[in-house]
């Protein structure tokens, strides 16, 4: 039998996770059994836990999913030495949140947050997830104080939590709501930075 490709495997994963993201979605993380995942893929167990042997497993990986969109949405901010606008960056980071998990964004993450309250592993491993999105948008505010397009002696350790939140922020209210669009909380942002032109906004 020849070896199983890492593309097969890879491929064979998200379709698992994806198919545990619609289950989570329906019936919630607790109320999702492994059975149901089994079914909703379509794949039997044994096939299933060849790759995943838990739901916290699965969603652990779908969490790693997510980090790599939202971390290719932020790494091009500083590529080349190109110094993008916050509002632009902000931009593609809540797009990258929305288009990780398609349709079943923000009731996922909302689950997921829930279940971190009792699952202290989770709610440390979410933790550190989000420290690093504020990071990089603090390395980023650095940056723009470097260039003069943030002025000298912001609050930049500040700022950079107002940023990080905006993503968690975004994904309650699309739960809530369902008529958010990434765009206009741009546009609304650059507008409030705009008030104080000493901030960068393009």
């Amino acid at each position: 039998m020849p070896a199983v490709s890492e593309h097969y495997r890879t491929a064979r994963r998200r379709e698992i996770t994806e198919a545990a993201r619609r289950c989570f979605a329906r019936k919630g993380f607790a109320g999702t059994s492994m059975s149901d995942v089994f079914a909703e893929s379509g794949l039997s167990a044994g096939a299933v836990y060849g790759y995943f042997t838990s739901k916290d497993q699965l969603i652990s990986a779908i969490i790693d999913e997510v980090l790599a969109e939202v971390g290719r949405s932020l790494a091009p901010a500083r590529e080349d030495g190109n110094l993008e606008p916050l509002p632009q960056v902000l931009g593609r980071f809540l797009h990258a949140l929305r288009s990780s998990l398609a349709d079943d964004v923000p009731g996922l993450a909302v689950q997921v947050w829930a279940e971190a309250q009792r699952d202290h592993t989770l709610r440390g491993r979410l933790a550190d997830d989000h420290r690093r999105v504020r990071e990089h948008f603090a390395r980023l505010l650095e940056l723009h104080v470097e260039r003069g397009t943030v002025p000298d002696g912001a609050p930049v350790a500040e700022m950079a939590e107002i940023l990080a939140a905006l993503g968690p922020a975004f994904l309650v209210q699309d739960a809530l709501l369902g008529d958010l669009d990434p765009d206009r909380l741009t546009t609304g942002f650059a507008g409030l930075l705009a008030v104080n032109p000493g901030i960068a906004t393009g």
